[in-house]
């Protein structure tokens, strides 16, 4: 591989350092590192542009396929599902400088892997309806640090949701709704990059607009899930005055089309700031990992756990009178 290779695999230093010693040839190194198993699965996805790029060997690409789409590997990686985003985005992003089959081979290891970090996701019975913020507001950072925005989070956590639902309907919202056809085959991550290429007729945070297209369509789903940030604001049009996300809900509540034993399930993908709504089946989550979806879970009760109570139930119960 390359002529220090014995030294490297005695000293047990990690791949960076290697890299940062031996980095002059950087194909070896990459090749050396990925025949010795010395990349974990994290250190992986996130170098899948820079060993393209280092234009290492068919085998060494193989070996990277095979690791990144196993599902034992993904479910011990315990990945973000976003990151599956974040590397998917940079080879796409790629202006030439890769081999055309090596790239198309990687990305199609990553779109499976999305689809492996849902196997610990409970499934999710009956009729699901995700409305996934598109807004303006959904480009801020999840984190101080990270360069994966909100809307990036809540596509990604849209296209769990949609691979995990018995009956779903996947809906991005901004200005306006926008429905998307996610086919039963899509992939995670190709659910989300339709979510995040829907025409929602602006970038406003109309949260009210969703409600009144439940209502148009007469539809009595299970649950409701809103990936959001909360800014549940009105354009200030004269169609949309004065309208906002608990007042229409309200409205659909008394409108005869059903909806009373329907769970609203509200995440906020900044973990902090305005709650949307309040009401004894509405779920406030916080976050932007697939453990939300084991929260929603276990708030309904399903799959034989025991239900936990919301916080407005838990308001009602010890509230002094």
């Amino acid at each position: 591989m390359f002529d220090v290779s014995c030294l490297a695999r005695k000293s047990l230093v990690n791949w960076e350092v290697l890299l940062s010693q031996f980095g002059q040839d950087k194909k070896a190194v990459w090749e050396f590192l990925i025949e010795n198993n010395l990349l974990g699965y994290m250190a992986l996805i996130r170098n899948l542009r820079n060993i393209l790029e280092a234009k290492v060997s068919r085998d060494a690409i193989k070996k990277v396929s095979m690791k990144l789409s196993s599902k034992d590997e993904v479910v011990k990686s315990k990945q973000l599902p976003f990151r599956f985003l974040s590397s998917l985005k940079a080879m796409e992003g790629m202006d030439g400088g890769a081999d055309v089959s090596d790239l198309g081979e990687l990305i199609a290891a990553v779109e499976l892997a999305s689809n492996e970090a849902c196997s610990n996701i409970p499934a999710m019975p009956g009729t699901t309806v995700i409305f996934a913020d598109m807004s303006n507001s959904m480009r801020s950072a999840v984190s101080e640090k990270s360069t994966v925005t909100c809307k990036d989070a809540a596509a990604v956590l849209c296209g769990i949701v949609a691979k995990v639902s018995e009956h779903p309907y996947v809906v991005a919202f901004g200005s306006d709704v926008a429905p998307v056809k996610a086919a039963k085959t899509d992939t995670v991550l190709g659910i989300a990059k339709k979510a995040m290429a829907a025409d929602t007729k602006g970038c406003n945070t109309n949260g009210h607009r969703c409600v009144e297209w439940l209502i148009k369509n007469k539809l009595v789903p299970d649950r409701v899930i809103f990936l959001s940030d909360m800014q549940m604001w009105n354009d200030g049009s004269s169609n949309d005055e004065g309208k906002n996300l608990a007042d229409v809900w309200d409205s659909y509540l008394k409108s005869g089309v059903g909806a009373k034993n329907t769970w609203v399930h509200c995440v906020h993908m900044n973990g902090y700031g305005d709650n949307a709504m309040q009401g004894d089946r509405v779920n406030l989550v916080a976050g932007f990992s697939e453990k939300v979806f084991t929260l929603i879970a276990q708030t309904e009760g399903i799959g034989g756990t025991q239900a936990l109570p919301t916080v407005d139930q838990i308001r009602t119960k010890w509230t002094l009178k």
